[in-house]
């Protein structure tokens, strides 16, 4: 038989769970209206950051190539090698990179296809993170959470590897330049 300490003490543990319960649900709630509010600010804030090109390890810049998978082979510089960058947020380096076709550069469903220019709206797939501080641009996807690579100009670009796992090798940095229009 258990004494009314023991009892006590039960009663003690159970309010105190309950209390943690319903304290860890409201923060959950808060986080998930947060997420849902910056998603909805992200996408009224998102504007026009710019014309660039993204020149590889190779010498060599990216081309849309017309919404095929895009490669990293192209000697100069023309309207296929000229993209809109975009700032989606939530916050500076968040950004989604337009082709000349007018279509947004995409991993692809699921993630796991060649980069194209083949997607008509911003969604997970389309976002990336590129770091404009660092010494060593790379250009990363959080839905993914792998970097893009060049594939050294061998092949169509990727987003497979992972900055902490692998590292950036030379075919992972990029030359981001801003151009006039």
């Amino acid at each position: 038989m258990k004494t009314l300490f023991e009892i006590h003490q039960l009663f003690f543990v159970l309010a105190l769970s309950l209390c943690f319960l319903s304290c860890e649900k409201e923060t959950i709630e808060d986080d998930s209206q947060e997420s849902e509010r910056s998603l909805s600010e992200q996408k009224s804030e998102s504007k026009s950051l710019g014309i660039i090109t993204i020149k590889c390890n190779n010498g060599k810049y990216v081309s849309d190539n017309n919404g095929n998978a895009i490669t990293c082979n192209s000697s100069t510089v023309g309207n296929n090698e000229r993209f809109e960058l975009i700032n989606v947020g939530p916050s500076e380096g968040f950004v989604a990179i337009k082709g000349n076709n007018g279509k947004y550069l995409s991993l692809g469903t699921g993630g796991k296809s060649f980069l194209r220019f083949n997607k008509n709206k911003i969604d997970i797939y389309e976002r990336f993170y590129i770091p404009f501080e660092a010494t060593d641009v790379y250009i990363r996807s959080p839905a993914s959470g792998n970097i893009v690579s060049s594939e050294n100009g061998e092949g169509p670009m990727t987003c497979n590897k992972n900055l902490y796992l692998d590292g950036l090798g030379a075919s992972e940095i990029f030359e981001i330049t801003f151009v006039k229009d």
